[in-house]
């Protein structure tokens, strides 16, 4: 990983500070030379899980992990920029092998709050986050709650590829179809909000 500058950063990083199981992996890159290295010389004999606009996601040695490539970040701070809660704003750059913590990462995570960062690249999906903290402990106030509300509402949505870039291709293909207009359709959010009343993970259900 020190060869691709390669820098680890999110929920892997929490979990090692917090002393619980690692899910997956999240890499980042500085440039697309260096993720194009990495996928061609590391992951190129190895089974794709998922693959996004944003990442893909791969299975090394029973371990999965995501090389993210929505955005290249010459620093690892650069990164937190786009995180959402700040007990995830932790990462370590294997540049200069260290790690850089954000200055409330272990404040927060001690003390189990939630701090969300309005400036996050995909405040839709730090709403459903929320769920996966709050069943770890966590806790987040209305004050902080109301501020997610409120990012979201001025996320500006007007097309389905703007819709899509927020909340396509996290869930699976009913979800991915959900957000293909049909022909001549005209973009409605109201219209999408109601379509998803009826809507089954299962596309054989």
């Amino acid at each position: 990983l020190k060869s691709y500058h390669a820098i680890v950063a999110g929920g892997s990083i929490t979990s090692l500070f917090c002393n619980r199981e690692i899910n997956d992996i999240d890499m980042y890159f500085r440039n697309k030379e260096d993720l194009s290295n990495f996928l061609y010389n590391e992951m190129n004999s190895n089974w794709v899980i998922a693959n996004t606009d944003k990442a893909i996601l791969f299975k090394f040695n029973n371990i999965k992990i995501q090389a993210i490539y929505f955005n290249f970040f010459p620093k690892a701070e650069d990164i937190f920029d786009t995180f959402d809660f700040t007990v995830c704003m932790g990462a370590f750059d294997f540049n200069t092998e260290k790690f850089v913590l954000h200055k409330d990462f272990l404040k927060h995570n001690v003390s189990k709050i939630l701090q969300f960062n309005s400036k996050t690249a995909y405040p839709i999906v730090s709403a459903l986050r929320i769920n996966k903290y709050l069943s770890k402990g966590y806790y987040i106030s209305k004050a902080e709650y109301l501020r997610v509300m409120l990012t979201i509402l001025n996320s500006h949505i007007d097309n389905y590829e703007q819709l899509k870039e927020q909340i396509g291709g996290m869930y699976g293909e009913n979800y991915d179809n959900l957000l293909e207009p049909k022909d001549g359709e005209d973009f409605s959010i109201e219209k999408i909000i109601e379509k998803m009343k009826y809507l089954n993970l299962d596309k054989n259900y």
